[in-house]
């Protein structure tokens, strides 16, 4: 019975972790775009036309009320001119969570060794406007 118990126990600690990780990155997205928006000097009612939406969606993806999803976030990116990858790899790079759970942060991003050098790059590049 007591393997039984760890299990849930671990079994709850990933959920656990899972959530915190999902929702601290979920409101790092409008945070991101808003700043990449304001870097490139794009309005708000000027990335809701390159996109297809209103501004007061565009306003409430920064604000954190709303979350764009996966294909929004390329159109966003794509309105931008950066990367879809970079975006991510630029949000998980601020992720509080990630760094402060160091061996977490090490499987991260062994997980994108393969792509690392090229996405940073990117990012770097598109941060220094």
């Amino acid at each position: 019975m007591e393997n039984g118990n760890i299990k849930k126990n671990h079994e709850e600690t990933i959920s656990s972790i899972q959530s915190e990780l999902a929702c601290e990155l979920d409101n790092r997205v409008g945070d991101l775009v808003r700043e990449l928006r304001t870097k490139k000097r794009v309005s708000q009612n000027d990335l809701a036309q390159s996109v297809g939406l209103g501004q007061s969606v565009i306003s409430s993806y920064e604000s954190g009320r709303t979350k764009p999803d996966t294909i929004m976030i390329e159109q966003i990116c794509h309105a931008l001119e950066l990367d879809a990858l970079a975006f991510h790899a630029t949000i998980l790079s601020r992720s509080k969570f990630l760094n402060r759970n160091k061996k977490m942060n090490r499987l991260s991003f062994d997980f994108f060794e393969p792509i690392t050098e090229k996405v940073w790059d990117k990012v770097e590049s598109f941060l220094e406007i």
